[in-house]
């Protein structure tokens, strides 16, 4: 299999599930042998990850934005707001999101 194969049609470098098996930052994991109710739930974890990532980077705009702040910065003013409540990053992001999205 070529680089530009193992990249995907995109060529983008995205990680992809080819055969049976998931390749992520930790390495390849082999998805045989895994029961329905594993991969259901790898696959809720995999989409409550990308939902708050997405939320996360939606709180960093609007960050940016409003304070004219890096997005490096942002995510650090997000990650000590987080630890200073001791709640989940996510959660401080979203609330932030939920503030923004009100009408004004």
């Amino acid at each position: 299999m070529t680089e530009a194969e193992e990249r995907g049609s995109s060529g983008s470098g995205e990680r992809s599930i080819e055969a049976g098996a998931i390749e992520g930052e930790h390495g390849e994991h082999d998805l045989d042998g895994w029961s329905g109710d594993q991969l259901r739930q790898l696959v809720a974890q995999l989409r409550e990850a990308a939902e708050a990532r997405h939320t996360i980077g939606m709180a960093q705009g609007i960050l940016m934005a409003t304070e004219g702040i890096t997005s490096e910065a942002a995510f650090e003013v997000l990650r000590r707001s987080s630890n200073r409540w001791n709640t989940k990053l996510r959660t401080v992001a979203a609330e932030l999101v939920a503030r923004y999205e009100q009408p004004r």
